[in-house]
């Protein structure tokens, strides 16, 4: 499982990547600044041609790409 992560880890903009359900799916959270939706759905893609292409497992791995922008304030 942490093969997976590294792998998932190894793009701009991944900030961390877990392998979770036994390798089944990898959440892998990004950097709101520097992934936009677009680059989110084409590094989806990337990734789960990497992991075929350098991975042998049984059954399906779900890539879940996380990206999330928060705003706070404070009022006194």
């Amino acid at each position: 499982m942490h093969h997976i992560e590294e792998l998932a880890a190894d793009y701009v903009g991944v900030k961390q990547a877990f392998a979770l359900q036994n390798g089944k799916e990898v959440r892998v959270l990004v950097d709101s600044g520097v992934v936009d939706d677009t680059y989110a759905e084409q590094l989806a893609d990337d990734i789960t041609t990497k992991l075929e292409q350098q991975l042998e497992y049984p059954g399906q791995l779900r890539v879940c790409i996380i990206r999330e922008m928060r705003a706070e304030s404070h009022a006194r």
